[in-house]
């Protein structure tokens, strides 16, 4: 009966204790945005991610080479550098001075003298620098109007926006693009015997998967919605009264889109080249090129 009223006891006392969630013992908060994600402690190695401003991260107790090892997500580590680092736990291990200095001289051990945002930018592997540029793409348009089914090889201009970290956090790379296309389809002058007039808007997301081939070429894939809309306006003539009655043709689709391509880098740009396949409700062809530029 005593042991009872002991464990009745003991059972009451942790009842009374706060519920709180367990917080792990050191945890660091980043100083600044695009903070690197280093593969190793050392600024040569690839740079496997970039985290944003104000989040905070578990990381070692102590550091190595100056470098924090960091758990970015269930599974992932990586490597950064102290400096970039808030720690909010004491006894964090190098004063601003040393880690300056530290910092020195690692970049000039890795043979990275440079400073800048541009060089940094350069130290990234290919496959974890985002992207931003102008593209052409020639798409067979095709849609079903006036009485049948329609199709024209259309030239269309937009952004295009590659790489990790856009709308989706984490090093998974993406893709967005925007394109426009000016004017109407001939088909419909073609059809009414009047000129016509309008536009095309295509806009995608898609969720890629590189290989790399080399440092400066990768393949890529990728799929994901798209959302198109057009507007046209045409005139009719009524062939009894022989007068003209202008419509105004709107149409919004929703579907599909997958593409591959090849990409290479040319120092701070990239160009790169696919074929894609639209499905929304008919299904059509494309080609492209893009030339952009790293942010």
């Amino acid at each position: 009966m005593r042991f009872l009223s002991l464990l009745i006891g003991l059972l009451l006392q942790v009842s009374a204790l706060p519920s709180q969630a367990v917080a792990y013992a050191y945890q660091a908060k980043t100083l600044h945005a695009d903070v690197e994600v280093y593969e190793r402690p050392d600024f040569g190695s690839a740079v496997i991610a970039n985290l944003p401003e104000n989040k905070v991260f578990d990381v070692s107790k102590t550091t190595q080479n100056s470098f924090y090892k960091i758990r970015i997500k269930m599974g992932v580590l990586g490597y950064v550098f102290a400096q970039d680092l808030q720690p909010l736990f004491p006894d964090a291990s190098l004063t601003t001075g040393k880690l300056l200095q530290k910092k020195k001289n690692l970049k000039e051990k890795s043979g990275d003298k440079r400073i800048g945002r541009e060089n940094k930018k350069r130290q990234r592997s290919f496959e974890m620098t985002q992207y931003i540029g102008f593209q052409f793409q020639n798409i067979q348009f095709e849609e079903d109007t006036m009485g049948g089914r329609r199709h024209e090889s259309s030239s269309f201009f937009g952004v295009r926006i590659s790489g990790p970290n856009l709308i989706l956090e984490g090093p998974s790379p993406s893709e967005m693009n925007f394109i426009f296309h000016t004017g109407a389809p001939s088909y419909y002058q073609s059809l009414t015997g009047k000129p016509a007039d309008g536009w095309i808007f295509i806009g995608d997301f898609l969720l890629q998967t590189y290989f790399p081939q080399n440092k400066n070429t990768l393949l890529f894939a990728g799929f994901g919605p798209m959302l198109r809309y057009s507007k046209f306006s045409v005139t009719l003539l009524d062939p009894i009264s022989g007068r003209t009655t202008d419509y105004s043709l709107d149409d919004i689709a929703i579907g599909a889109v997958l593409n591959a391509g090849v990409a290479v880098r040319l120092n701070s740009m990239s160009l790169r080249g696919d074929l894609s396949y639209f499905w929304e409700k008919q299904a059509y062809f494309g080609g492209g090129l893009a030339l952009q530029f790293a942010f």
